[in-house]
């Protein structure tokens, strides 16, 4: 199944950067959990999640789990209470994250040929 994600989708996938305080990928006997922030499309993200995790489950032989908090502060909480390994979201929230609980960026959106 090829997984097609516009510019918008990646934006929220990639937005400021993935954040993460999961153990090593390879320690993990558990499915990697995924925390999602809402978009204005709730029913479009239930499929981008469903597309996601199971490309990611794919690639990296490691069950995934995706599901969607409530808000930005929802998914810094999911982080500090270990409901979840990797939030996917914009600035704001990261900054938030670090601050709160020391995130760290995995990823970052490139725009224009210079990270933002």
């Amino acid at each position: 199944m090829a997984i097609h994600l516009n510019r918008r989708t990646m934006l929220a996938l990639a937005g400021a950067g993935a954040v993460s305080l999961a153990t090593p990928l390879a320690a993990q006997d558990t499915a990697l959990r995924l925390a999602f922030i809402p978009q204005e499309n709730p029913e479009k993200l239930l499929g981008d999640i469903e597309a996601i995790t199971g490309w990611l489950a794919s690639e990296i032989d490691v069950p995934v789990e995706g599901f969607v908090t409530i808000d930005h502060a929802a998914a810094v909480e999911a982080l500090r209470n270990g409901d979840a390994d990797i939030s996917f979201m914009g600035a704001l929230p990261f900054v938030l994250a670090e601050a709160e609980i020391g995130a760290v960026p995995l990823l970052s959106e490139v725009y224009r040929d210079a990270p933002s």
